[in-house]
């Protein structure tokens, strides 16, 4: 029976991951949009990265259980 108490570096791995995709992905969405407020510009970049970071983070997790 595996020990299930030694941690995984997956979850990490999957969290950096998703912040660097999060992060190239929101500021093409900045060029692509041609968003020019810069209130709107870090939030677009802050919801992509938390998404991507948490989807990222998910994924690593589930991997890193099976």
């Amino acid at each position: 029976m595996p020990n299930h108490t030694e941690k995984s570096l997956l979850p990490l791995a999957g969290m950096m991951v998703g912040l660097l995709v999060g992060l190239v992905l929101g500021v093409a969405a900045i060029f692509y949009l041609e968003i020019n407020s810069l209130l709107d510009q870090v939030c677009l970049v802050g919801i992509s990265l938390l998404s991507f970071q948490l989807f990222g983070s998910t994924l690593g997790s589930a991997i890193g259980k099976g």
